[in-house]
Order: C-alpha cells, then structure tokens, then sequence
C-alpha cells in the first residue's frame, strides 16, 4: 500500500484524483480520472489495512470535464451507508487515531485528499449522527448505480451490444441504463424486462423497474406496531443516542407530535430542564425541522452550561455536525451561536473555527476575529483548504496587511476544488488589488462554464477596463442571473464619474448593466445605490427624480448614503432650498465621512457661505481626507475665506492623513506664497514706492493703421484670464516663421488700466503689435448675459467675457475689410505656425470649428436646441468667412440669441454659436483645436497639436493643474516673467489663481 495518485493532471501520469468535500451528513466525494481509459474506475475506503467500503467513478464533475475537454464521469462518492460499521467500530477502539484514506484498491495508492481526512472514532460518530445521509433524493442516481452493479444485475457487454450506438462517449454503459435505456424500455441483462416489469407491478413506466425489483427483494421484514396507549418519551441522556433515535423513529407522528408539545411546555417553564431540550433537538430532526432543532440545541448546550456541566463528546460531536450541514443552507445568529456555546463545551473543529472567523469579519470586529486566525493558522493550514485561506486572507486584508492577504491566496492550487471557491479565490484576490495574479487563475472561457467563473470574469473585465470584454460578457443572457452586488461593482466601476462612456463597447456595456439593474428589486442597497451613481453621473434628471420616489417611505430612503445622494441630486436640478434642508437635518453638526465632507463643501460653497465651507474644510483635512478630483473646488474654499494659515497649521497637527492631501497641501503653501507676494506688492504701491510703479504709456496709436492685411487673430480677455493671453501670445508671436496679419486682443472693463503696457511689451519683444480694443467700443451698454452654470454645477459663474467673441465679431466686420478672421480661446498654447489655418478650403460653409468631445452635457445642449450632438462645435477655436455677404446676419443671430434666449443656453455663448451656425460650419482639422482635460487619463499624442486648448477646470496656471501637461504653458509664462516687471507679473499671476 504505497504511493499515491498525484493531485494534478499532468503529461504520464496515467491515474489522477482528489477527495475534495466531506459531508458530514453524508459521505465523502471526489473525482478519480483514468487518463487512458473511459472505463469507470474503482474506488475503496481503508483504514489501517482494513477495506471499510467500495465505490466506483461514474458522477459527473463540470470543473473536471473543463479541465481537460470532455465529459469524464469521473466524480465518486462513498456514502455512510455503505461503511462497514462493525469492521470501523473495531478499529475506532484499537486505533481511534487511526486516518481513513480513499485508494484505488485495498493494496493500490492512496487519492490524494485536499480535505482534512477523519479519525477512525471520528468517522464512526460521523455515522451514528446520519447513517443513511447519503440515501437523499440527490444521491438517488448514485445509489441506484452502485446498488445495481454490487447485485450483479447488469450485464454490461451484453446492453453495449444492442445499445452501444445510443450511448455517448465514454459513459458507463449502466448509468446510460439509469438515464436513458430503461425508460426507453432496454433491457439490463438478458432475463428482465422492465416494462412488463412496470405493469405487472403497477410501476407509472419503465424506469426505475429494475430498482424497484432490487428493493423489493432485499426488503426488511415490516417493523411491529407499536402497542396502543401513551407514548414515553426517551431519556437519551441515560440510554444512549442510537437507542432513542432508532425509538423515536418509531413512533407514530401523532404519538411524537404529542410529546413534542409536552417537552415543550416543560422547557417554556424551566429553561435548565437540559435533558428535554436534547429530546426536543431529536424529535424536531426527526420531523424535518432543522431550524427549530437547532433552537433546541441551543437551548440544550446553554442549559447543560448551567446544569449538568459536562456532555457526553457523542452527542457534542452529533450536534457539532448537524450545526455545519445547517450552516450551509442558512447562515446567521443562530449557527454562530451553537458554535460558540459548542467551543465553550470544549467542542472544536477547523471547519467550526473557520465559520466564526468569517462571521467576526462580516462584522468586522477584528478583536473577536484575532484569535480565531492565530487558531485556524496555528492549526496546520493545508494549502488546498481553499475556505480557511480566504477567511484568513479576509482578515490579514482588514487588519491591513495586504502583502500577506495576497500570499496566503497564491499558495492555493489552480484549480479550486470547486468552481464556486475558484471564484471566491479570483475575487479576493481582486479584493487585495492583485488583478494580474487574478487574471492567470481564470480557465480560457468556454460557453457552458459554471455561472461563478462567468461572474469573475466579468468582474476582472471591469477591472481591466475591458469594454468589449464587458459588452460581450453582458450581452449574454446569464449575465442577468449575476448577484447584486457583482453588477453594482461593475456599473461603478464602468461608469466612472467624468469619463461615463458615451459611445462604442463602453456604452453598450452600462446601458445593459442599467438594463439589468432596472429589473431588480429597488429597494435593495446595492441597485439602488449603482443605479443612482449611473443616472447622477448620465446626468438623468428625471430618471434620477422618479427612483428616489419610489423607495420614499422605505428604510433604504432614510439611510445616510441614500440621503448624501439625494443632496447631490437635488444641488445638480438647482433645488437649493431642500439641498439645504438635507443638510441641515441630517449633516450639519455632524462628523462627515470622507464623501459627505465633500458633498457638503460643495454645496456650501454654492451657496457661498464660506466661513461655514471653510469649517467643514479644516474638519475634512483634520480627520486626514483627501480631496481626490475636488481639489479646485477645495483650493476656492481656501482663498474666498482666507484660510491658508489655519489649514496648514491643521495638517501640521494631523498624524496621519491620505496620500494625496500631500499635494493638496504643497498647492495651498504654494498659493500662499503667491497670495503673501501679491499682498506686500500692493503695500507697497500704496506706499508711493516709485520703484515699484508701472509704466502706463506702452499703448499702440491705433490710427497709425498701415495697409489692411487679408486675416487677422482676434482674443477676448478679462482680469482671470489676462495672464493666459499673455502666455499665448508669447506662444503665438514666439513661433518662427509664424503667420502674419493683424492681432486684436478685446478687453474687459475689469482689466486695470496699468496693465494694458503688458501687451505691448510682449508685442516689442518679438517685433509685432498687437491693438487693443476696450469693452465700452465694441459692447452696447445695458447688455445683461446669462453667467450662471446652474447650482451645483462645478465652479464659479461664467465670466462675461466670454461673449466678447459675438461683439469682437460684429465689431471687426463693421470698421475692417478682412477675408479670414481666427477667434482663439485664451487658455491655448500655440506650438507651431499657423498659416496653413488661414488657407483652409472652408467650401460653401461660413465658419470652421472642431467638433466637441461626445458626452452627456453636450447630447443635453444639443437636445434642448435640435441641433446633431455629433456635430455639436467647440467655440474655442473658430476660423471665420469674414468676406462672406451671409456673415453679419449669422453674427447678429447669435448676438440676439444670447441676449433673449438665454434659456436656450447650455454652454452660454457657443450654444448661440451653433444655433445660429446650424448647417454653415466646416470640420476643423484638430491639430487647430487639440483638446487637453485634465480629467482624461490620456489625451491623446500632443504633438500633434498645432494650438493645445487647456479645456475644463483647473487650468495649467492653476495651483491645482496636472504637472503631466503643465510643462507645454510653463515655458511660455517662464518666458514672460522674463519679460514683465516683477512686480507686474506676479500681481497678473495671483489674479489669474483667484476665484
């Protein structure tokens, strides 16, 4: 009896298997593969020499069939019934310790168990407690089998012989018989005939003759009636378990419901009474009512605790077990309480150990969980028992050592014994943020694959950002039967905020996943909540507005995640006053999670009540939260309030704080700075420092017009933005060889008087000139625009310079002859010489422009105006048809429709652009117009950018701007610091970094 068959399928090895389940209420399992043969394969139970039981591989394993690519029927199971009971009591008296050991035959090698294999003694409890567990409906094919082949009723070669074409590959010709032959009237061997079995017998049909003979022939004899009069109950506790079931067993119903009734009386009226709550956990086992025998048990372990004292091991061990085959199907309070007063009675097991463990970390009480871990550890954890890892892993995750979590989850062997704990690996592994170490455990994706490794693998799609993957993953029907919290997990992570997908694989995938989510119960936590997070993010107002209608009322509606969502919605729809309400009932005066702090600065801030903001400021930055993609919003609480210096004195105070507060704060110290220098700068010009005064007398004599060129350029500036149009015309000017014609820079009245010399120095410093148009020549008086984005929208107002392109239009056409007139948006860098810009074949079309990035607000601009959101066009980039007679008519158009239809704009000044544009606009290529967020992660090959246009919040001379693309504006306004005063220049930077 030596060797043993390996775990693993691998080249040469002829025989390998694995005893992967025991159940204690039923048998042990496993798979048994013959490389070579089709045949079924053998199989005995042994211990210490001794044969305890036979068996043979003929169920079906999928995860094995997987594996190597056809069915097999290689599964086993060797039942309690079928164990020699006598040769195993011997051998638990002589040798209790002695291990039991699936082999493939009494002297051949042993299979290899990735279970923990029992004792002798233990095995024999194991059963007393069920000895005809395995005899359940589901292991009725089993039986039928093994029962048939044992009897010597079947003769294969003679069935193969006239059924041999029928049966598919590889199967075992009887269990062909049991699935499919018999009720197709086939006979087993040359003298039966089940359907004349079937009628003499009063059978429905053919199937299930052959084992309706064989238990009619090995039938006990009938058990005697039990004697008239009133039944007694047992006292287990003094004749022993085996005796008193096999009386209780024997009674009739109506006799044991009536002493049920009785014990139960007796146990309402004396809770210690140990011994009727024993017999209450029998009969109700008896009956069927596993949850109310585990009640009893309870009841008995908690009475004995404060009675008896002590317990026979038997009955502790019978109780232990019934707890575990209990625990798989209904998990809870009550489980885990028979385990703990069973651990008080000394009654331990692995299995028993490893369930508290994972219900301490449910609730993640890592004191209760500690010791639990060092046990199950300390116990020898073999590297195949797949459950203790992950409960282990669990806890090593949650006591924040992430490196060992990973390692005890890369010591577990590929496969699993099961798909469902492959999948648990797969997933905790994801959970330790190990997706490459996740992704090699999964098998190559077949159709039929079990629904658990479906799921994982759609879970590591979303990981990976795979939106093919994710598409055609959930285009299967499948994927609608996925756990909530799987598809809530992939919504977020496919629907991340500020790059929803809006076009191709990536929005198939969440426009399915909100299909699917659509369908489920909305009142549970996890729909709910991804559906809301899809709908906030698409911008789905009014899909938004009715699902938090439907859960009013509910529990779900007043829970403070619900509530924190419900503030957000109500902000983006402009609904100030029940914003506020939420939060002042239900946030204010209260400590905020990372999320809520946000949310409400957010808000406070809107609402521009910023010695409140700042407050919840210095209380989120106290508790060490970051500001993850809110730091502008952060930055404006700061400088509007003025806390640069209780802010980092805060952090000096925290001990510990998130990653990225660390360059939160390095932008805060930075702005100060800035802010400090502006500050002794206008100290000191108050002071009359003559040293620090500007010089004012650098305007260019517009008179001293030369000859008309064909084009011009033409920007539009304010305060905020006086510094990015000096950056671009360094850019612009500083190009060689560069485009000629005339520059025009319109500006606002906000713009000081002293800082117009800064253009014309710019100007001289690369020989060109540049005009200067002010706001009282080119914009009527009493001309009021919509400035607002709408509550909660993100930012500040809009600046009313940004209408100035519509006026500086109107204004160039009417006092210049020009053929081509470019408008450029100030955040731009120009890096390459623009004269192709101005030849571009604009056909029969009025103006070019480059089409806006697809995306939610856009389709939301475009709906409301009837335009094609596919041909929706950026403003900042606008080459136009000066010489066109049409020209002046659209201009005005989009003038009057800023100024009395403000309803109509979305995007202020361009939707008025497109509107009034609609059909007359040519593509401009995107080298003119090469868009830079700094939400993307990747924005493309900026080289191929002619004018780099810095769109979105916070901009490259922002504190707060990505260091990723700042380098391509940084060295122009290096530059005109070389240019400028000092004095000027940082008083024009520290305006640009206000709110």
């Amino acid at each position: 009896m030596t060797g043993q068959v390996p775990l693993f399928i691998s080249a040469g090895i002829r025989h390998c298997g694995a005893v992967d389940h025991l159940g204690p209420l039923f048998g042990l399992r496993g798979w048994l593969l013959d490389t070579e043969s089709a045949a079924p394969t053998p199989v005995v139970l042994r211990c210490a020499g001794q044969v305890l039981a036979t068996s043979e591989t003929m169920m079906d394993r999928a995860d094995i069939d997987a594996l190597v690519n056809r069915q097999t029927w290689c599964g086993f199971l060797i039942g309690w019934s079928r164990i020699d009971r006598a040769t195993l009591a011997e051998l638990a008296r002589e040798q209790p310790e002695a291990t039991v050991e699936v082999a493939t035959a009494p002297d051949g090698p042993s299979v290899s168990a990735v279970i923990d294999m029992p004792a002798a003694s233990a095995l024999l409890d194991m059963i007393a407690a069920a000895p005809q567990g395995d005899r359940q409906p589901r292991f009725a094919e089993a039986n039928d089998y093994l029962d048939i082949r044992a009897a010597g009723l079947f003769d294969a070669a003679w069935y193969m012989a006239r059924e041999g074409a029928a049966i598919p590959p590889g199967m075992p010709p009887l269990l062909d018989y049991l699935r499919r032959g018999e009720s197709a009237g086939a006979w087993p061997n040359p003298n039966f005939d089940p359907a004349a079995y079937a009628v003499a017998h009063g059978l429905a049909g053919p199937a299930g003759a052959l084992t309706d003979f064989l238990r009619r022939r090995n039938a006990p004899p009938a058990l005697p009636v039990a004697a008239p009069g009133r039944p007694t109950r047992p006292r287990i506790l003094e004749i022993g378990l085996d005796a008193a079931e096999t009386k209780l067993r024997a009674m009739a119903p109506g006799q044991l419901a009536k002493l049920v009734a009785e014990a139960e009386r007796e146990l309402a009226a004396d809770p210690n009474a140990a011994e009727t709550a024993l017999f209450l956990n029998f009969a109700r086992r008896i009956a069927g009512d596993d949850v109310a025998a585990a009640e009893a048990a309870a009841a008995f372990l908690q009475a004995a605790a404060e009675s008896t004292g002590t317990v026979e091991p038997g009955i502790l061990q019978r109780l232990l077990h019934a707890n575990h085959a209990l625990h798989e199907r209904q998990r809870g309070p009550l489980t885990r309480r028979i385990y703990q007063l069973l651990r008080a009675h000394g009654q331990r097991d692995r299995i028993a150990t490893m369930r508290l463990l994972e219900a301490a970390l449910d609730e993640r009480d890592l004191t209760t969980a500690g010791p639990l871990a060092r046990e199950l550890e300390s116990g020898g954890l073999a590297k195949a028992e797949v459950w203790d890892a992950l409960a282990l892993s669990r806890y090593y995750q949650l006591a924040g050592q992430r490196r060992r979590a990973a390692t005890l989850l890369l010591a577990v062997p590929w496969p699993a014994p099961t798909p469902v704990a492959e999948a648990a690996v797969i997933h905790r592994l994801l959970e330790c943020e190990a997706p490459e170490e996740a992704e090699r455990r999964l098998p190559a994706a077949e159709a039929g694959e079990p629904v658990e490794i479906f799921g994982a693998r759609l879970r590591i799609a979303a990981h990976r950002r795979d939106h093919a993957g994710l598409a055609a993953l959930l285009a299967q029907e499948r994927a609608a039967g996925l756990p909530d919290w799987l598809l809530a997990e992939v919504m977020f992570r496919t629907a991340v905020p500020g790059a929803l997908p809006v076009e191709g694989p990536g929005l198939r995938a969440v426009r399915r996943l909100a299909e699917i989510l659509a369908a489920r119960d909305p009142t549970s936590p996890r729909v709910f909540h991804a559906r809301v997070h899809y709908l906030l993010h698409g911008k789905r107002w009014a899909e938004l507005g009715a699902l938090f209608e439907r859960i009013e009322g509910s529990e779900l509606s007043r829970e403070r995640e619900t509530l924190l969502r419900r503030l957000e919605y109500l902000c983006h729809v402009d609904d100030a006053e029940a914003a506020e309400r939420i939060y002042r009932e239900h946030f204010r005066d209260t400590a905020l999670n990372k999320w809520e702090g946000l949310t409400v600065m957010r808000l406070l801030s809107e609402l521009k009540r910023w010695e409140e903001a700042a407050a919840a400021l210095l209380a989120h930055v106290g508790r060490g939260y970051g500001f993850g993609g809110a730091g502008h919003m952060g930055m404006r609480i700061v400088r509007k309030a003025g806390i640069h210096e209780a802010l980092l004195a805060s952090v000096a105070e925290a001990s510990e704080h998130e990653p990225d507060l660390e360059s939160f704060i390095a932008r805060v110290r930075e702005d100060h700075a800035i802010v400090q220098t502006a500050r002794a700068l206008s100290a000191s010009r108050e002071g009359g420092r003559r040293g620090r005064r500007y010089r004012s007398n650098w305007i260019l004599d517009a008179s001293a017009e030369e000859e008309e060129d064909e084009h011009c350029v033409f920007l539009c500036t304010n305060q905020r933005y006086f510094l990015s149009m000096l950056t671009f015309l360094c850019s612009f000017l500083g190009q060689a060889p560069q485009a000629s014609g005339r520059i025009f820079a319109f500006l606002d009245r906000d713009v000081p008087r002293h800082w117009h010399g800064a253009v014309a120095m710019v100007a001289a410093r690369f020989g060109r000139s540049v005009e200067l148009v002010s706001e009282p020549e080119f914009v009527p008086e009493a001309v009021e625009h919509r400035v607002e984005y709408g509550f909660f929208a993100g930012g500040s107002n809009l600046s009313r310079a940004a209408y100035f392109r519509l006026y500086a239009a109107r204004w160039l056409l009417a006092n210049h002859r020009f053929s081509r007139a470019a408008y450029i948006d100030t955040d731009t860098i120009c890096r390459a010489d623009l004269s192709g810009l101005f030849t571009l074949d604009l056909g029969d079309k009025l103006v070019a422009a480059a089409v806006e990035d697809y995306s939610p607000d856009v389709v939301n601009a475009a709906a409301r105006n009837n335009l094609d959101p596919t041909a929706y066009f950026n403003s900042g980039v606008l080459l136009f048809r000066f010489d066109h007679p049409e020209m002046p008519a659209h201009i005005e158009e989009a003038i009057r429709i800023s100024e009395q239809e403000s309803e109509r704009l979305v995007f202020h000044d361009q939707c008025a652009l497109n509107i009034a544009f609609q059909g007359r606009t040519a593509p401009l290529p995107s080298r003119y117009n090469f868009y830079l967020r700094p939400s993307r992660e990747r924005n493309g090959y900026i080289e191929d950018g002619a004018i780099l246009h810095f769109l979105d919040k916070p901009k490259p001379w922002d504190i707060i701007f990505d260091r990723s693309y700042r380098e391509e504006w940084r060295v122009w306004a290096l530059m005109l610091g070389s240019i400028l005063p000092q004095a000027l220049y940082v008083d024009i930077f520290a305006q640009a970094n206000r709110d």
